[in-house]
């Protein structure tokens, strides 16, 4: 049977509530509400998950949907597909090293010694774990060893928050690693396959946690956890985002910071400018902002 094409599936008007209909079992199922999200990328990953659901059309696809208890799992799945792997964008991470974290280590040096992060929407932990190495290699560089770093990860997706735990990876996460680097902070596994796993020193600097940033029942941090980040990583996130939800994930992120605090954003990603007021772009390239003012809005 071939698959049909997302914009031949949602040539209709009744296609949207019917889109609707599944948004609406998919909360109801597991409790994440995609209805905000971008549209266009939600039919196109919906048309991928209904190809493999062997459904040609979407009444087909929503009877199978209330039917089958692990689909609404694999569907979430789907919207948020995985990409990552460790320093993804290295450019970002090398300004991190050299305009963001020295000052950040000297901040913390003269106030309690304790430098919070928060990497939002972490996947399966590359970006969490890398910057765990990253603050270790500063450390040992800038003879702080007694900085303490706190990196909170969350994600909405279970499955990867567990594998991210595990802190076991294959060498395509780690083909931008240096081989001192994975010799360092990896310990070989013996397999089949080729595995890697983050050493405890790493692992024990990053708690992940269950997280729907997007959701407006959900608090800016996570309960629980600390309010005022000195940098926040919220990566090809807001990509999936409406305009109105976009709005209101930086608000949050702006109240979740620190004064002065730094937010990363995707490649392709920006500040809405309507809240120009809210954040100063430091980088552009980056996609580095810092904090004006206080918790305004």
């Amino acid at each position: 049977m071939r698959p049909v094409g997302w914009l031949t599936l949602f040539s209709d008007s009744k296609s949207e509530e019917i889109l609707e209909a599944i948004l609406q079992e998919v909360r109801m199922q597991i409790g994440i509400d995609f209805r905000e999200y971008n549209r266009n990328t939600l039919k196109r990953r919906l048309a991928r998950r209904m190809a493999l659901a062997a459904c040609n059309h979407l009444e087909e696809y929503l009877d199978f949907l209330k039917t089958t208890p692990s689909e609404g799992i694999a569907l979430a799945q789907e919207f948020t597909i995985k990409v990552s792997r460790f320093f993804r964008d290295k450019e970002v991470f090398e300004f991190l090293k050299e305009k963001i974290l020295p000052g950040l280590f000297r901040q913390a040096k003269r106030d309690f010694g304790l430098i919070r992060i928060w990497s939002i929407g972490c996947a399966r932990g590359e970006e969490p774990y890398s910057l765990a190495i990253l603050i270790q290699e500063l450390k040992e560089a800038l003879l702080l060893e007694e900085i303490v770093c706190r990196i909170f990860a969350t994600d909405i997706d279970q499955q990867a928050l567990d594998s991210a735990r595990k802190g076991v990876f294959g060498p395509e996460a780690l083909k931008d690693v240096s081989p001192e680097i994975i010799e360092k902070y990896f310990i070989p596994l013996s397999g089949p396959k080729p595995l890697f796993q983050v050493r405890p020193e790493i692992q024990k600097m990053v708690d992940f946690l269950h997280h729907d940033v997007t959701s407006p029942q959900t608090t800016s941090p996570p309960p629980g956890i600390y309010h005022e980040y000195q940098l926040i990583l919220c990566r090809y996130l807001l990509i999936y985002c409406s305009q109105t939800l976009k709005g209101r994930v930086l608000k949050k992120l702006y109240r979740a910071l620190a004064p002065e605090g730094f937010l990363v954003l995707g490649k392709a990603e920006s500040v809405c400018p309507e809240l120009g007021d809210f954040f100063e772009l430091i980088d552009k390239e980056a996609q580095i902002y810092r904090k004006r003012g206080q918790n305004e809005g």
